[in-house]
């Protein structure tokens, strides 16, 4: 039979020790035990049992009274019998139990969607005891495709457990988790590795995590607990957004004073509340007496309960605070055998923000602009800036309550004007106004500007422009002047004074001034204020008279349908082209004015007849007339030519038969097409090469006037034939 096991923990005599403890005995060979948990020496009141156990350990199920003693016992069982129980059973205390929410303050943290980055967070407890009991509250985590997450908690003692690991085996592609994680949730980690909604959050709820929150039991709660979330797959990235702790843990066997945190913020004359913990080493007999030492001017501290018992929690208010500022005072608990501990608090005690001093526009800043950006020191949390044209601040033309210690003014203020302007603080602990009205003054507006600055007209003509003033000239307006102008040139004002912030018409009118590109200076002078403005104007010639090309001057044996051709001129956007049969142009068979530099008759001169023709280009100032070129049409059954070769064509008129007679014969073909006098075309035929006549069939046509081209290579020769029946 195996011997009676040894108690390991909780060790006899043992005090402060949790309510679910994790009992250890010392192993015998081939055994399993049983263990019996009693109210009493005796066992005559056993609480909890369980027998079978593999292992030399055991987790209590019951959940024990805080202070209070108990007894325990195992024995073993083997091959041989069941063994005795020990002699003596080893006993313990149980500790008093603190409970406290914790929040981390090491939050947002982003998880980049580069990568497959690892981020932690870190929550920072203060206080003595061990961990009783501890359940994750309110992790939040903003991420796409949750599935690729996977969280564990790390305690002060560097034990390390998951709480879980990669939703829906990795293939959660829906977006963010809320949740918290109780050993004791109904519903299990299955159940949260399982919940993919559609909607955010995708996973949401009380859930037991992966390991169990119970490993940390019997651990100091004092430190750093860290949350560790890796983002395993590349793209996705999110933040890590809130999560706290719900920590009951063991008041430690000594005389501490633990409160529920060191540092505490608030702002003047409101109370500070926070509860602390004592050991329980103090003396029973007559209560701890808690008091409060080095508080700031004006406060005092009230605890509840005082005296306390030993291990007791008591809740604290400080209230009263006079002075803004930060302070340490000292929780110091003493009890009737003048035994005694104390814990520092630092107590952040916040007035109302200081009031803003200005950046910009500088105090007395001149040449602001009519749009500026308003800045300040930040001492609060948000701002009332006003402006007023008014240096009592009455009338104000903008109030506005900006988060950022910066605001951009838009199309309120107008130039050449002093402006005055406050600026107050609030916060969470009250509004302090402007302290100071500063004052600026905004930039003159002297504006003088013409548009168009540039005019083109002719040498006699007009041309006007607008000049504007700006707003900031004297009241008495502005006169104008334009010294040094052309001669021939004159400018005229629509207003003279002008008003300021007026518009004005400048008008320029020539008369016989020379070509050429002129600037002129217009002044402008209120009294105090001189001003010059450059006006550019180009003066433009008439369109120069055009050269002739074709036909040319004095030309004989012209073609009947000549094309008439000349060169452009610079400048120019049309030409007039006339005809006459007489130098002075009475008897006129042409007027046309056309853009482009050539022009054919449509229909045929008459022959042997000398015409006259001239060509006047124009421009917007106008054109220039040249003398006329002279020419005459050829005689009727003449012998013309046609690429080196002496053409007859009889008889001219005809009754129906037409001969052409070449000098010789033809070493190319000639393309021959007979047109109607208005240009139809009748017929085509081609007379072949080495030919020395050819013969044109007109009997089947009507009497008429005929033209009949003949072409050669790239000569062209046309005859006018008369049909007679």
């Amino acid at each position: 039979m195996p011997a009676p096991p040894v108690a390991v923990f909780p060790a006899d005599g043992a005090g402060g020790i949790g309510l679910s403890p994790n009992f250890t005995w010392s192993t015998g060979i081939g055994a399993t035990y049983t263990i019996e948990i009693a109210t009493d020496a005796a066992f005559l009141n056993i609480i909890e049992t369980a027998s079978n156990l593999a292992v030399a350990s055991y987790t209590s199920t019951t959940v024990l009274t805080q202070t209070s003693t108990y007894f325990w016992r195992v024995r073993g069982e083997n091959v041989c019998g069941l063994g005795d129980w020990p002699t003596v059973p080893s006993s313990f205390t149980t500790s008093a139990i603190s409970c406290a929410p914790w929040v981390s303050t090491n939050v947002p943290i982003v998880i980049s969607s580069a990568g497959t980055p690892t981020v932690t967070s870190t929550l920072t407890v203060t206080g003595g005891g061990f961990v009783d009991d501890i359940n994750v509250t309110n992790l939040g985590i903003n991420h796409s495709w949750v599935g690729d997450l996977q969280v564990e908690l790390t305690s002060p003692s560097g034990t390390t457990i998951e709480l879980f690991a990669y939703p829906g085996g990795g293939q959660c592609s829906s977006d963010n988790v809320l949740v918290s994680l109780d050993d004791q949730a109904t519903a299990n980690n299955d159940d949260l590795l399982n919940m993919c909604n559609v909607t955010s959050p995708a996973i949401v709820g009380n859930f037991q995590p992966q390991d169990a929150l119970s490993s940390f039991n019997g651990e100091p709660i004092a430190g750093n607990w860290v949350l560790k979330v890796h983002d395993d797959a590349n793209v996705d990235g999110g933040t890590l957004i809130s999560w706290g702790l719900d920590l009951c843990s063991t008041i430690p066997n000594d005389l501490s004073v633990s409160p529920s945190a060191n540092t505490f913020t608030s702002c003047l004359f409101d109370s500070l509340f926070f509860d602390l913990s004592l050991g329980t080493a103090f003396d029973d007999a007559s209560g701890v007496t808690l008091t409060a030492e080095n508080l700031p001017p004006g406060a005092t501290a009230t605890f509840d309960p005082n005296p306390a018992t030993p291990g007791a929690q008591v809740s604290v208010s400080v209230s009263g605070a006079s002075t803004a500022g930060s302070f340490t005072f000292e929780v110091v608990a003493t009890d009737g055998l003048n035994q005694s501990g104390s814990a520092p608090v630092q107590w952040n005690v916040l007035g109302a923000p200081a009031a803003p001093t200005a950046i910009a526009p500088a105090p007395g800043a001149n040449n602001v602009s009519v749009n500026p950006v308003f800045s300040w020191s930040a001492t609060g949390s948000s701002y009332m800036l006003t402006v007023s044209a008014n240096p009592d601040m009455q009338n104000p033309i903008l109030i506005v309550n900006p988060t950022q210690p910066a605001y951009a003014s838009n199309g309120l203020l107008a130039p050449c004007t002093t402006y005055y302007w406050t600026v107050g603080a609030s916060s969470n602990c009250g509004f302090t106004p402007g302290a100071t009205v500063y004052s600026f003054t905004t930039l003159d507006d002297l504006e003088f500007n013409a548009s168009p600055s540039s005019l083109t007209l002719c040498g006699t003509g007009t041309a006007s422009t607008t000049l504007t003033l700006g707003d900031c000239f004297e009241a008495g307006g502005v006169t104008l002047t334009a010294p040094a102008l052309p001669p021939g040139a004159v400018a005229t004002f629509s207003q003279n004074p002008a008003p300021a912030g007026s518009n004005v018409t400048v008008t320029l009118t020539t008369t016989n001034v020379a070509p050429g590109t002129y600037a002129v200076l217009v002044n402008g002078s209120d009294g105090v204020n001189a001003v010059t403005e450059t006006l550019n104007f180009t003066i433009t010639a008439p369109a120069a008279a055009p050269v002739f090309v074709a036909p040319t001057n004095a030309a004989t044996g012209v073609n009947v349908l000549t094309a008439f051709d000349w060169n452009a001129v610079t400048g120019a956007s049309s030409y007039n082209f006339q005809l006459a049969t007489d130098a002075n142009f009475t008897n006129i068979v042409a007027d046309v004015t056309i853009p482009q530099t050539n022009y054919t008759l449509p229909s045929p001169l008459n022959v042997n007849t000398t015409h006259y023709w001239r060509v006047t280009a124009y421009n917007n100032c106008g054109g220039t007339t040249p003398a006329p070129f002279s020419f005459t049409t050829w005689p009727v059954n003449g012998v013309s030519e046609l690429n080196g070769l002496s053409i007859s064509v009889l008889p001219n008129p005809t009754t129906g038969i037409v001969n052409v007679q070449f000098s010789k014969p033809t070493f190319e073909a000639v393309d021959a097409t007979l047109f109607s006098v208005n240009g139809i075309l009748v017929r085509n035929q081609q007379v072949q090469v080495g030919s020395k006549s050819a013969n044109f069939d007109l009997t089947g046509l009507p009497s008429g006037v005929y033209l009949l081209r003949l072409k050669s290579g790239s000569a062209v020769l046309t005859e006018k034939l008369i049909l007679e029946k």
